[in-house]
């Protein structure tokens, strides 16, 4: 099914399909012969004339959530939400919890607030969203 977004020059098309026969280049799979997001040049388009070329830096991963809502990025506390040590796949990550955490174990005191954010950023690349809460909170 074929869409016209317009009249106007540059309007284009939506087009619904299935797609039934995909051919790709071997150097884009990894070792399992999955598709490796990294290992293509992609070209966002914006809107209007204005394009973005993205890579690796501005990519991030946000798994599927279970089966309870997470809290979302705007409840999480002002002081980690604006930390400049936490990106925003990590910021994704942390609000993915259901509730923010009241007690969590298995970690030390620590009161330097830049150390634990830089430390829960550590623990988040490894996936380890409850430890990295722990580091935050300070339990």
């Amino acid at each position: 099914e074929i869409k016209p977004l317009g009249n106007q020059a540059g309007a284009g098309n939506l087009v619904i399909c299935e797609v039934l026969q995909l051919h790709i280049h071997d150097s884009i799979l990894d070792s399992n012969g999955k598709i490796d997001p990294l290992r293509f040049d992609y070209i966002a388009r914006m809107g209007g004339d204005w394009y973005c070329k993205v890579g690796e830096e501005n990519m991030f991963i946000v798994p599927k959530p279970g089966r309870e809502t997470g809290i979302g990025v705007d409840q999480l506390p002002e002081n980690i939400r604006n930390s400049p040590y936490l990106t925003p796949n990590d910021l994704a990550l942390l609000a993915t919890v259901s509730s923010i955490p009241v007690q969590i174990t298995e970690i030390g005191k620590n009161n330097d607030s830049a150390n634990r954010h830089e430390y829960a950023h550590q623990l988040l690349l490894k996936g380890e969203v409850e430890k990295a809460w722990a580091a935050l909170l300070d339990f």
